[in-house]
Order: C-alpha cells, then sequence, then structure tokens
C-alpha cells in the first residue's frame, strides 16, 4: 500500500469514528474536521499528525517493514526521533490494525479553526525531524551561594508536553 492510500484509509476510518462514535460527544471542536498532516516514511514507520474535531495526536501507523500487531494496545512504546525519544500508546482499530498514537491535544479547543490546526501539525511534523529539544531549565532558589551545576549535553529522553510544545513554538 502506498503513502497516499494509507494516509486516505486512515482519514476515512476516523471520519467513520466521528460519524458512527463521536458525533454526539461533548468535547468536539466543530470548527476542525479529519485530516492527516505531513505523514511520511521513517526507519520506524510512516509518521505523521491526525487532527479530528476531538484531539490531535502523533501517528505511527506500521508500513511493509514494521509490523505492529504484537503491541498490546494501550502499552506504552518507545520511539527514538530525531528530536528526542516519544513515548507512543499501542492502539488498534479493527479497519485501520495495530497503530501508535501520542496525544499532542485533546481536546482540541484552542484551534479556532481546520487552518490553524493543520498549521501546529506541520510545525509538529517539522520539529520532530531537527535537532533534539533540550529540557527547559527548573528555577531553583538558595540561600547559599553554591556554583551551578551544568545541564546535561544531551538529554535521552524529553518530556512530550516540552517536545511537543517546543515544536508548536509555544512558550
Amino acid at each position: 500500500m502506498n503513502l497516499g492510500e494509507t494516509t486516505q484509509r486512515l482519514e476515512f476510518e476516523f471520519e467513520r469514528i466521528h460519524r458512527e462514535r463521536m458525533h454526539d460527544v461533548p468535547i468536539l471542536n466543530h470548527e476542525l474536521s479529519v485530516e492527516a498532516v505531513g505523514f511520511k516514511p521513517t526507519e520506524h514507520g510512516v509518521l505523521g499528525v491526525l487532527i479530528t474535531p476531538w484531539f490531535m495526536n502523533l501517528m505511527l501507523l506500521p508500513d511493509e517493514d514494521h509490523d505492529f500487531d504484537e503491541d498490546v494496545p494501550g502499552k506504552t512504546v518507545s520511539v527514538p526521533l530525531p528530536a528526542g525519544v516519544v513515548d507512543f500508546i499501542a492502539a488498534h482499530e479493527e479497519a485501520i490494525g495495530s497503530y501508535r498514537m501520542c496525544s499532542l491535544y485533546s481536546p482540541v479547543f484552542e484551534f479556532a479553526d481546520q487552518d490553524a490546526a493543520t498549521e501546529t501539525a506541520s510545525a509538529v511534523m517539522e520539529g520532530i525531524f531537527s535537532d533534539p529539544v533540550e529540557p527547559e531549565p527548573e528555577e531553583t532558589f538558595s540561600l547559599v551561594d553554591e556554583p551551578e551545576t551544568p545541564p546535561p549535553a544531551k538529554p535521552t529522553k524529553v518530556s512530550r508536553r516540552a517536545l511537543f510544545r517546543s515544536l508548536a513554538g509555544v512558550d
């Protein structure tokens, strides 16, 4: 299956989920629709962002070289990406099969319209393939002057919140 078919199938199935299971859920942002943004092949599968009226998730889908059928739905799977290690949750939908998801926004009320959501999703995808994100320094207070300890050169793991806030340009 090619990339276009993969994203079309993903959009089709989540549009169906929207119509059949989510249509009357109060967390829907009715200004948004289902859209697959920036999907591309990686060494771990096909990666992109899925926007729906109820969430925006980073999605990792299997490809010819990857099979996620052994993943236990609900379990965390850590995946190293260029910007840092991202924890995905294993999931399964009958019509889609097994996939991995990482919540970026849920619910998605902060987006005024589809363009704003798409712009954010594109920024996340661009940032994912950038250099690792340094964690934000924590403020400390001491009554004694102590030499500062330098932060580690490169973190092995960055919090999901810090990673995606920095990728989306949110301070």
